[in-house]
């Protein structure tokens, strides 16, 4: 191999490496419930189905970031809309799938602020234990379900049915990583604003993706399944890289 061919693949590894220290990937709101969870009737409307359209209500999701600093994953941040005329709603929990495998890999408790942390292949998508549910009722003390308050039944809220949430600290599929916790910030207070998740100190490594998130409120009337990679460099680019490493390798050769 001529050295400037070498000098090529080293320095575009070099560039691919320095993309993934410090980078925002960015992913909108593509469906309209996560795979497995649609089919249920709005709790106002007998007519619309969880399926027929993206958003049932306030607030709406818009998409969001996903934070890559050394390579690893450092945060997520959420961006949304909620009506003015609308009070405060409760986040749910993030759901992190490393793979895209639709099995969970980690979870970050919203109410709590805990991590955890799921063995392989046993956090499945479509899991009957490992969530609590839009709706869900079981145990429900008046104002709170395991600390986090959900959206009830009643023809007066948006809410899609019977999806997931949060996750069930009670079915025991995960492990709480010890001294490891997630800074969230803020809770929906603003008609236009955001909710960020950072975890730097988890050390989730992102290899270039895929990555699923998974997040939505207490009423689920807006869901969020996202997959992200890391952005492929346009053609452009890579042609402008090599031309000039070229022409720097052509230049050493004349010098010497």
């Amino acid at each position: 191999m001529k050295k400037w061919s070498v000098c090529l693949v080293v320095a575009a590894i070099t560039f691919f490496a320095a993309n993934l220290y410090a980078l925002e990937i960015t992913f909108g709101d593509s469906v309209t419930h996560w795979e497995g969870w649609g089919g249920g009737v709005c709790s106002w409307n007998s007519g619309i189905t969880d399926d027929s359209r993206d958003t049932i209500g306030t607030p709406d999701l818009r998409g969001g970031s996903v934070f890559i600093e050394g390579g690893t994953i450092s945060g997520v941040t959420i961006n949304y809309y909620n009506s003015a005329n609308y009070g405060p709603v409760t986040p749910g929990d993030l759901l992190i799938d490393i793979g895209a495998d639709k099995y969970w890999d980690y979870v970050v408790d919203t109410s709590t602020k805990a991590i955890y942390s799921f063995a392989e292949n046993s956090f499945a998508l479509n899991s009957t234990s490992g969530y609590l549910l839009s709706g869900d009722w079981d145990n429900y003390d008046g104002t709170n379900y395991q600390g986090v308050w959900i959206a009830p039944y009643t023809a007066t809220w948006d809410i899609r049915d019977n999806h997931p949430v949060l996750y069930n600290s009670e079915s025991g599929l995960g492990t709480a990583i010890p001294n490891v916790s997630a800074n969230i910030d803020p809770a929906f207070a603003y008609t236009v604003g955001y909710q960020t998740f950072t975890y730097a100190d988890l050390g989730i490594d992102f290899g270039g993706g895929p990555v699923t998130i998974g997040w939505t409120i207490d009423c689920a009337n807006d869901v969020l399944y996202e997959t992200v990679t890391a952005p492929v460099p346009e053609p452009a680019t890579l042609l402008l890289l090599g031309s000039g490493l070229i022409g720097l390798a052509g230049f050493r050769r004349k010098k010497s």
